[in-house]
């Protein structure tokens, strides 16, 4: 349910008109903080999962809706895998009945963690201009241990899910990153149907490379490629029903090497 009357739930305009702050109910009845840029420039959005990404929006000039997830930031309710598939679908779908946007007008960007939630939507929506993966996870177990087999407790299926996105998909990992090894973001991207340069920055950590130049130069360029890119793809009658989630009760949101 998203809520989005006249005026909507808590809503409000910031200063600088750059932000449309609300609330929005997903699935598991939890309320998920919520901000769409106003910037201007292409017609498309930039979706993430963080609050965080707003310096992107302003920097590429370009439209972001940012959301928390359940039991962070501004949202309710409590952190678990399927409750960021139901967040995620929350803004979706409030997106596109609120505001009228539509598949083709949708980059998805997923950060670690996020890149769960991220890879799950991209399976359910085949008209997608692209998806970008920033320091991305295999799977959850992956983290932790070099599993060869992809068991049925894991969570964050992520190295089975590639193989179902039809977009360009952007790989970004730091050589160095010291929580989800560089090799998760390279399987990925050899994983990945349409294969769009990776970006490899030698030396980049887990949390740190915004800082570096060519993070800023590479994702630009991937964003003005899916600006010029023809949709010559026609966004397809999915049999995927609104939410293919089995309820479970993994709460594991956040990885460190043991």
């Amino acid at each position: 349910m998203c809520e989005n009357p006249n005026p909507p739930l808590r809503r409000r305009r910031l200063p600088m008109k750059l932000l449309s702050i609300f609330l929005l109910q997903s699935k598991d009845s939890s309320f998920n903080s919520c901000s769409i840029s106003a910037a201007e420039g292409p017609p498309f959005l930039l979706l993430c999962g963080s609050r965080s990404w707003g310096c992107i929006g302003v920097l590429h000039q370009i439209r972001l809706p940012c959301y928390d997830y359940s039991g962070y930031g501004g949202s309710t309710g409590k952190p678990s895998e399927f409750n960021t598939y139901y967040d995620i679908e929350a803004v979706h779908d409030c997106l596109k009945k609120e505001y009228g946007i539509r598949q083709e007008d949708l980059i998805l960007y997923g950060q670690s963690v996020g890149s769960g939630p991220t890879l799950h939507l991209a399976t359910q929506l085949q008209g997608l201009r692209g998806v970008v993966l920033h320091g991305a996870i295999l799977s959850g177990i992956r983290v932790l241990y070099p599993v060869k087999v992809t068991f049925w407790f894991d969570i964050f299926k992520n190295i089975n899910k590639i193989q179902q996105v039809d977009c360009p998909v952007l790989v970004i990992h730091g050589t160095a990153d010291g929580i989800v090894e560089w090799t998760h973001g390279k399987r990925l991207w050899e994983l990945s149907k349409e294969k769009y340069d990776p970006l490899w920055i030698k030396g980049g950590g887990h949390c740190n490379l915004e800082a570096y130049p060519e993070y800023i130069r590479h994702l630009r360029k991937f964003i003005s490629a899916m600006e010029k890119l023809p949709l010559v793809r026609q966004a397809k009658q999915s049999s995927v029903p609104t939410s293919t989630i089995t309820e479970s009760k993994h709460k594991c949101l956040r990885f460190g090497k043991r």
